[in-house]
């Protein structure tokens, strides 16, 4: 993921954040952005999907494709492979037969939910060689819990940009990733103030380094080229902008309630402070009761709990 320039640039971020609070404020704006630059100079590209991967979203995406071809495919890859019947067979789906073919687990799951798995199998490459329960770790199963959440939610919806919802889910808090390969220790301080006092991310960040990881996400994704809708349902979804009652709810409002769901479900990092779920603005513009939150929250559990081990699984 890293550039090979990246040791160097991780030196020079690491002892300018050491000068950036102690400037006036003029100061610290030039330095803030130089630090911010310097970051997201050391991230390549997305890791490369391999030709299946690709081949797979492209088929998926035209719901007249042939289920036959699309198993075909799938069956050429091992690994994906073996992901699909294991979800196809997990107890989500209740089957009271084993699913031992690739086009009957499509058939059961549909090409929606083969799509969203091999989203999230190419992504775990991002969180790749994490420690145990170490932060990157405590990450990817936050990120992929709140992805779960944004797809359940914008499927309730009928959300036009439901893949699009997944991915934004996914990488909503790809800023901490890159600070924590950049900024390592100092990140890592951060991360324990936070878990200690069960206190704010943004305003930690904010505090310690003068910038948060919605500012480096932003600059990250927009380098990545991803689509504009996608870099901003990323970059708002703490400050929530653009609702409209006459049009589709926002991919940020989506991924602020799916991040308060994944919050509650006690992965990740120690952030947990609880909020009401109704009382949300996301779940206010998405007229959720509260009985539809709850079923909600019950499938993202579930879905999780199955997705989080058949992905870890090499």
């Amino acid at each position: 993921m890293l550039s090979p320039d990246a040791d160097n640039y991780k030196k020079a971020a690491i002892i300018m954040t050491d000068h950036l609070m102690f400037q006036s404020e003029s100061n610290a704006e030039v330095i803030r952005e130089d630090v911010l630059r310097r970051m997201v100079s050391t991230i390549g590209e997305l890791p490369a999907s391999p030709v299946i991967i690709t081949s797979v979203m492209g088929m998926t995406a035209n719901l007249d494709t042939n289920v036959t071809d699309v198993s075909h495919l799938l069956a050429s890859d091992s690994t994906l492979t073996a992901k699909v019947l294991k979800l196809a067979n997990s107890s989500y789906y209740g089957r009271p037969q084993e699913v031992s073919s690739v086009r009957e687990a499509i058939l059961i799951m549909g090409f929606y939910a083969v799509r969203t798995l091999v989203i999230a199998s190419s992504a775990r490459s991002l969180f790749s060689g994490a420690e145990p329960d170490g932060p990157v770790e405590k990450l990817w199963r936050h990120s992929l819990a709140t992805a779960i959440a944004s797809r359940q939610i914008a499927s309730y919806l009928k959300h036009p940009q439901r893949d699009e919802v997944f991915i934004a889910g996914l990488l909503h808090d790809i800023g901490k990733l890159v600070m924590l390969e950049n900024l390592g220790f100092r990140y890592r301080d951060i991360i324990l103030q936070v878990e200690r006092s069960n206190g704010s991310f943004l305003e930690e960040e904010q505090k310690h380094l003068g910038f948060t990881h919605v500012d480096v996400a932003h600059l990250v994704t927009a380098r990545w080229g991803l689509p504009r809708a996608l870099v901003t349902g990323i970059a708002d979804h703490h400050t929530l902008k653009g609702y409209r009652p006459d049009s589709p709810i926002p991919m940020a409002y989506i991924v602020n309630l799916a991040n308060q769901m994944a919050k509650q479900l006690r992965v990740g990092f120690g952030d947990t402070r609880e909020k009401e779920l109704g009382r949300l603005e996301s779940t206010q513009a998405m007229r959720l009761e509260d009985e539809k939150l709850e079923e909600l929250a019950t499938c993202v559990h579930d879905y999780y709990q199955t997705e989080i081990r058949i992905l870890n699984e090499q």
